[in-house]
């Protein structure tokens, strides 16, 4: 019999998952991606699956759902609202200000080996997923054979390769095969099987459960959906490749590599799919050229290289046990009963991480929902861009964990959203600038959503998601120090913005000013004995007011220039309705201490201004942190996976690093999948590591690894903090490559909790000097481009 190797996980390292089992369901798979096309790899044994997706593929095309006549209807909301009619403005908000859900992101299909069953006991079976290479293994014995398969999703060559291979000529054979549950026709012809279908032109969303045919394809050119392709290419190693019907046979080789290239007729938020849409097959079929023209090894290498550039930046080393011959899942199962095994945050860590590279490129659509990994037709929530935390989430650790170029799409989703968002503006508010919502979608949906279904209110009128968008744009300006971006890009944007919220501002009888009628993502409170969700005034609204005039001005005056709306921000500061902290000594959600139907609530928006703002720092407003932390321990610490990843970095950023450990904590407890969409229980993490909202939501992983970034390193102003949040159980390790403001890369060495050493190089050509803080320590200094300022603690 074959001897079997070391296990992969000791091969390919500790940012490897792996398993002694193939998947027994979606969330057991692996995802690999490069952006643009998603695969999830099941590890089978007889019948290998491959999950596909590619990240243009949603449903429906563009259309305009604002709605006519919205504008006047505001007014008459604003004018209720500050009048005090807490119990009828909801319904009034419904029926005039909701409009067209978005659509929804679908999956492309699945690819299919068929292995033929020979009867004879497997054995040694495992597979993995290395994260550091963004390679996938099955191997397994069986009847005396090694059989081995990778698997790698290229940026560079724009395709998947699949190399499937035995230690023995001649026993490769299997058939390979495309289903898609959408409308397609397949078919081969030499060594290629080609899938080719079209998205409906309407899927509506998995709530609205009053949908009578909730899937459905126009006949009219205008209203059909997205086109989409995709081609698997074989190359054999000895042995015979043949075409039969809608599948190809490979019999007897000794090793094959198989090819994946897809593409849509995406061609742009307002271009409709059919009517306008590139050429799919043309496109499509020329990756395939072009990856067929690489052997393995050169497209595995290539591969490599531009993972690794991305990947290896950044590493963490915590001095806990070696768990590294433990699977993933003995891990996860034994978490609670092993807290030596640090390792797990280091792997939580670098998992955020690769997500984000695999599922936002340069040139790519933003990670949704699901990142750019769906299965269902009508999936949680529409697989959409939930901006009301799920998107901005998604993005939290692009610049501290040192992946700026992953932060590219969600500025292009930004730049189409000043477009359609303009006109919601207009036509839904009478105002100039950009607003959206809470969901967005590949059209770039921007008005409220909700279709005036009773209860929509108090997730969809919240005109506040396009200023909050823009913190995304002035961290990457903070971080990069980058004056052609801020002035191209970031403060068209914030002008916008800003315009908006000056705008639609009102003064109440208090004298202060507010986007009103207000509410806090899909909270409540009573009124009357009455839960209701729209109020005078809330919280995060006013933050992200203040800070998106904030940043307006600052970005003008970082590039030296005046313009005549500054005066109106300047004007209006100081008049907005300021943090308020009511008589428990909680930080106020709203304009008064109305009582709570639901204490414990998942989202804890009017926290914005400690994070990800940073209106709130124990520093320079200690009240109001206190208030904050006051706010954090009455929520409680049980919540989704995405609240558990937003309430680890409020922690973080109240230097509670012991408090942000046990969220953490708990966010890595191990969820079971039975194989269904699961809406109940708290949060938790699946079999492959996927954030269990639940059902599966990838902000909790994002969220995660930015908060653990933040218990290193933290920044406000010039001021770079190091080790602010460390907890106790950290006492000892080392990080490097972590980025802070001002174009710096940091590099730090602990012990007993303390700093040893910490490096901190200027990466990129910025000037400011810089304030660097430890526990124990001060230094300003002025770093050169290039240069590397050593700091010695203990």
């Amino acid at each position: 019999m074959t001897t079997k190797k070391t296990c992969l996980s000791r091969r390919h390292g500790k940012n490897t998952l792996w398993y002694r089992r193939e998947a027994a369901s979606w969330l057991e798979a692996l995802p690999m991606g490069n952006g643009r096309v998603g695969a999830m790899v099941f590890g089978g044994i007889n019948a290998e699956r491959v999950a596909l997706n590619e990240d243009t593929l949603w449903g429906g095309y563009p259309r305009d759902t604002n709605k006519p006549g919205a504008a006047e209807h505001f007014r008459t909301a604003a004018r209720m609202m500050m009048d005090g009619r807490y119990g009828e403005i909801e319904p009034y908000i419904e029926d005039h200000l909701t409009s067209s859900y978005t659509r929804s992101y679908l999956p492309l299909g699945d690819l299919w080996l068929d292995f033929p069953s020979t009867g004879e006991a497997v054995q040694s079976y495992e597979r993995a997923l290395s994260l550091d290479d963004a390679l996938a293994v099955t191997e397994f014995e069986r009847g005396g054979v090694l059989y081995t398969r990778e698997a790698f999703v290229s940026n560079p060559a724009q395709a998947m390769f699949i190399r499937v291979a035995a230690d023995h000529p001649g026993r490769t054979s299997f058939t390979l095969r495309l289903t898609s549950p959408l409308r397609h026709q397949v078919s081969s012809q030499g060594s290629r099987l080609t899938i080719k279908g079209i998205a409906p032109s309407e899927a509506a969303p998995n709530y609205v459960m009053e949908a009578a045919d909730p899937v459905t394809y126009a006949d009219d050119d205008e209203r059909k959906g997205m086109r989409f392709i995709a081609a698997a290419d074989i190359r054999a190693v000895g042995g015979t490749v043949a075409a039969n019907g809608g599948q190809l046979s490979v019999e007897q080789a000794d090793e094959v590599i198989i090819t994946l290239t897809a593409r849509t007729s995406f061609n742009g938020f307002d271009k409709r799919p059919y009517l306008n849409g590139t050429d799919e097959t043309a496109a499509c079929l020329a990756d395939a050229d072009a990856a067929l023209s690489l052997d393995w090894e050169q497209a595995k290498a290539d591969h490599l290289a531009d993972h690794r550039s991305l990947m290896g930046r950044v590493s963490i080393e915590l001095n806990g046990n070696d768990y590294i011959d433990q699977t993933t899942q003995e891990r996860l199962e034994r978490f609670a009963d092993q807290p030596d095994d640090l390792a797990m945050y280091e792997l939580a860590f670098q998992y955020g991480r690769y997500l984000l590279i695999a599922s936002s490129r340069e040139g790519t659509q933003p990670a949704n929902l699901q990142g750019i990994w769906n299965k269902e037709l009508r999936p949680p929530w529409s697989s959409n861009y939930t901006i009301n935390i799920n998107t901005q989430m998604n993005y939290w650790p692009a610049e501290s964990a040192n992946l700026s170029e992953t932060h590219e799409p969600l500025f292009g989703l930004i730049d189409d959203l000043r477009v359609t968002g303009a006109e919601t503006a207009r036509v839904h508010y009478g105002a100039r600038g950009v607003c959206s919502h809470h969901n967005s979608d590949i059209w770039r949906l921007s008005n409220p959503v909700g279709e005036g279904r009773k209860g929509s209110a108090c997730y969809a009128f919240w005109p506040m998601s396009f200023g909050w968008l823009c913190w995304h744009l002035w961290e990457h300006y903070k971080y990069t120090g980058d004056r052609a971006f801020l002035r191209s890009r970031a403060l068209p944007a914030l002008r916008d913005a800003a315009r908006f919220f000056l705008d639609v501002m009102v003064r109440g009888d208090d004298g202060y000013l507010r986007v009103a009628p207000a509410s806090s993502p899909e909270n409540s409170f009573y009124f009357n004995g009455e839960a209701c969700h729209i109020s005078k005034s809330a919280t995060m609204s006013n933050a992200i007011t203040r800070e998106t005039l904030e940043h307006y001005l600052d970005a003008l005056s970082a590039l030296g220039l005046s313009e005549s709306m500054a005066d109106e921000a300047r004007a209006a500061l100081p008049d907005i309705y300021p943090f308020q902290t009511g008589p428990d000594g909680r930080l106020l959600e709203y304009e008064l201490p109305f009582e709570e139907p639901e204490v414990h609530h998942r989202h804890t928006s009017h926290l914005y201004g400690l994070h990800p703002a940073r209106l709130i720092t124990p520093d320079g407003t200690p009240d109001l942190a206190r208030a904050c932390r006051a706010s954090l321990e009455t929520r409680g610490d049980d919540g989704t996976g995405w609240s558990l990843g937003w309430k680890i970095n409020h922690w973080a950023r109240l230097r509670d690093g012991d408090h942000a450990l046990r969220l953490l904590k708990r966010q890595l407890s191990y969820v079971r999948d039975d194989g269904k969409t699961s809406y109940s229980g708290g949060g938790g993490t699946y079999l492959n590591m996927f954030d269990a909202h639940p059902p599966f939501q990838i902000d909790g992983n994002f969220g995660a690894c930015a908060g653990i970034a933040e218990m290193f390193v933290q920044c406000s102003g010039n001021t770079v903090f190091l080790l602010p949040a460390l907890p106790a159980q950290w006492h000892t390790g080392v990080v490097k490559g972590l980025r802070a403001y001002g174009g710096l890369e940091v590099d730090i060495t602990f012990s007993g909790g303390k700093l040893v050493e910490a490096r901190i190089k200027r990466a990129l050509p910025c000037v400011e000097a810089v304030t660097v803080r430890w526990p124990g320590g001060e230094r300003t200094v002025a770093i050169p481009f290039g240069e590397t300022m050593i700091i010695k603690g203990l």
